[in-house]
């Protein structure tokens, strides 16, 4: 047996009880990858805007919107850049910060409250100073959607998140010949998912609490813990628009491969493995150690580190040394990794299910506590009627008593 292969099997083994420790551990332990927990941690970056101070038009709630959006993405383990009441003169700026701050495999994340207008299609988010008269006006002095996502794209990011509450009424697009209520249907590119206060061309309603309807019950469902996102947006829809009956409906599109939790998930238990593969190889002078590496995860989190390494670790080889690396890639070891997927996807799946188990389970304690509520209320309700009032009785006078 060769040294390569020794290497290989010992990365396995480490990697396969890395998994089974993560799956060990209790339900409050299990985290997903977050800024704070060093440089191997996926990165994730939020840039959070609020607009409401618009000289025609203000708002009520978007600043409390972001400000709040932005507290709870740090609690999650975001790096944020919040921005309140966006002038014209920092949209280029803005813009450029958030790409400096973003790196290929990282979890970015845009969140905006504020006015928001469609012109021929496209979407954008006006600065609170902006002087829109006309059509022409608006990409001079409005965040272009298509521009935000353009920046992630460029980035290289593995998973782009987009949260529009934006749909307010605007007046600003009435004198507009080609004018639509609410924002466009946009298309989505690969890996992202752009979520709207409601549906495309509607509007949504600015609220008369402290947050807007929508960004309410985004912030409650962003912090329910083993909740995949997709399915955190369809608890969103179904809370606004049973609360608005029927007159907001949010919407989102788009795509994205894998499962994201911004609270635990079993995806964390899948980088958890990869984070320990990669901390055991990334000091090596094996070739065949990243490659493996590769083969098992080829849109991972350190692909592009892995791909430097070979690239350095060659161009100090020696032909009879690349020779001897490359038959260290045998079928025997390609079929130890398939067993080694095999056997990470089924503790993916255990994890999953238990996840769900538990959920049920709380979901089903849930309802047993708000039945018991109300049968305790419809019980002291009755027993209130039930009462019979007792009418005041006249003193009796009996002579001498007094």
């Amino acid at each position: 047996m060769t040294t390569h292969t020794l290497t290989l099997r010992a990365v396995m083994l480490v990697c396969a009880l890395a998994a089974l420790v993560a799956l060990a551990e209790p339900r409050g332990k299990v985290r997903s990858a977050s800024a704070g927990d060093g440089a191997a941690s996926t990165s994730k970056v939020a840039l959070v805007i609020g607009n409401a101070a618009y000289q025609s038009a203000p708002l009520t709630n978007p600043i409390n919107d972001a400000r709040d959006m932005a507290a709870m993405l740090k609690v999650l383990g975001f790096e944020v850049l919040k921005y309140e009441n966006l002038r014209v003169d920092q949209l280029g700026s803005v813009l450029s910060e958030f790409s400096s701050r973003l790196q290929p495999g990282a979890v970015a994340l845009f969140f905006y409250a504020g006015h928001g207008l469609q012109v021929k299609g496209v979407n954008y988010l006006p600065a609170v100073d902006s002087k829109i008269k006309s059509e022409l006006h608006v990409p001079l002095q409005s965040l272009d959607v298509n521009q935000i996502l353009g920046v992630m794209e460029d980035a290289k990011t593995r998973l782009n998140l987009v949260f529009l509450d934006a749909c307010r009424n605007n007046p600003l697009t009435r004198s507009f010949r080609s004018a639509n209520e609410g924002l466009a249907k946009v298309n989505a590119p690969s890996g992202t998912l752009i979520s709207f206060a409601t549906r495309p061309g509607s509007v949504a309603s600015d609220g008369d609490e402290r947050n807007g309807l929508y960004t309410k019950y985004l912030l409650q469902a962003m912090d329910v813990p083993n909740q995949p996102v997709e399915q955190m947006l369809k608890q969103v829809l179904s809370s606004v628009k049973r609360i608005s009956r029927g007159d907001q409906e949010p919407w989102f599109e788009g795509s994205i491969e894998g499962d994201f939790y911004f609270k635990g998930g079993a995806s964390s238990v899948n980088e958890e493995v990869e984070k320990t593969w990669w901390g055991s190889i990334q000091d090596s002078v094996d070739i065949a150690s990243f490659n493996a590496y590769l083969t098992q995860y080829p849109t991972g989190l350190f692909v592009r580190q892995a791909k430097a390494a070979i690239a350095r670790l060659e161009r100090l080889q020696t032909p009879e040394s690349k020779n001897k690396t490359q038959t260290t890639m045998d079928k025997k070891i390609q079929e130890e990794l398939k067993k080694l997927a095999d056997e990470n996807k089924r503790l993916i799946a255990e994890s999953e299910q238990r996840l769900v188990r538990e959920e049920e389970s709380r979901r089903q304690l849930e309802d047993s506590r708000r039945k018991l509520k109300e049968q305790k209320a419809q019980q002291d309700s009755q027993n209130a009627a039930s009462v019979i009032p007792v009418p005041a009785q006249k003193p009796i006078y009996v002579p001498g008593s007094f």
